[in-house]
């Protein structure tokens, strides 16, 4: 099942992987910092358009003082109007930093979900979403971990229909 649902999904989800390197762009990291500012190599992102939703939880953040902070500027040229900027882990500060400062500096609305690690979601405000998935079987635990969003399936309509 676990290969079938892969193979699915590789139909919606461009997956690239490099290693990290210096990065000379905009950043919050100031230029003095004990660890250098380092990102993802541009070349990667060549020929991406169109995107909906950009979900960044890399690179980790121990590379440097707000890691993930290029990943909007360096996309923000090729998101749909419509599109969802997602921040993992903005349980830790610098994350939250990164997107009330990517909020300011390209006109999205912040607000954060009290996930696990937490969750920034940055949209446009006024901006109509197409539905293109639906989600089921959502729950919260309400037990020990109340903060635990578990159960969530995203199912887009044309694989949930064959199932």
């Amino acid at each position: 099942m676990a290969t079938l649902e892969a193979e699915q999904l590789q139909r919606f989800v461009d997956m690239r992987i490099a290693a990290i390197e210096p990065w000379e762009k905009e950043h919050l990291n100031s230029i003095d910092a004990e660890k250098p500012s380092q990102w993802y190599p541009l070349a990667l992102l060549d020929n991406i358009s169109d995107i909906d939703l950009l979900w960044v939880d890399g690179p980790p953040g121990a590379t440097c003082l707000y890691s993930r902070y290029p990943a909007l500027p360096a996309l923000a040229d090729k998101l749909l109007p419509h599109a969802e900027v997602w921040m993992d882990d903005t349980t830790r500060q610098e994350e939250k930093d990164i997107c009330e400062r990517w909020a300011k500096d390209h006109h999205f609305e912040l607000e954060y979900h009290p996930l696990e690690k937490g969750l920034g979601r940055l949209t446009r405000p006024g901006v109509e979403r197409p539905v293109t998935a639906t989600v089921k079987n959502a729950f919260v635990r309400t037990d020990d971990h109340p903060e635990r969003a578990i159960g969530l399936d995203f199912s887009l309509p044309e694989i949930r229909n064959k199932g």
